[in-house]
């Protein structure tokens, strides 16, 4: 009877639910170490945008100085085109045309620059909650990985030695 206890106790060392909850075991374990280091590439990206939405808003500032600049010139033809009777009409129809472009650049541009802070607020507060998650559990995340794959590792030392320990006991 001793020998069958010691048969079936080597059963379940070797057998098919012990080597799977092993292979589950270490699939976890090292998914955990890729979304250690991936929890860092998330950080660096989202910086990167941050820092390229930060370059955007002067080019968007830039931008809606020149539609200023072109609606000034707009109004000055219109007073210009009004002192010209002959050509007038068709100046002032040129400068109708080029103030309704300017004013839908504006618009445009007015809808963009919003748009694009809320994209930087957003952007801001999502890197600071990557950058808070990063320093929380990145590397917690890692040492338990590692922790787990040792664990794993002496696991089946032991399953090793004790099946070594059985055969020999129970002369199998």
């Amino acid at each position: 009877e001793l020998a069958q206890t010691i048969g079936a106790v080597a059963d379940l060392l070797e057998g098919p639910a012990m080597s799977a909850a092993a292979r589950d075991l270490s699939a976890i374990a090292k998914d955990l170490a890729r979304t250690a280091a991936l929890v860092e590439q998330e950080g660096g990206a989202l910086q990167e945008l941050v820092r390229l939405n930060d370059d955007i808003g002067p080019q968007v500032l830039a931008l809606q100085a020149f539609v200023r600049t072109v609606a000034a010139l707009v109004f000055t033809l219109k007073i210009e085109s009004a002192q010209l009777p002959a050509q007038s009409g068709e100046m002032i129809a040129f400068a109708k045309t080029l103030q309704g472009l300017a004013e839908h650049a504006r618009d445009s541009l007015d809808a963009y620059g919003a748009t694009q802070l809320r994209l930087d607020a957003t952007l801001r507060a999502s890197a600071a909650a990557q950058a808070e998650f990063q320093g929380r559990h990145q590397q917690a995340l890692a040492v338990i990985a590692a922790a787990m794959l040792g664990g794993l590792e002496a696991l089946a030392e032991r399953r090793a030695r004790t099946l070594a320990s059985l055969h020999e006991i129970g002369g199998l």
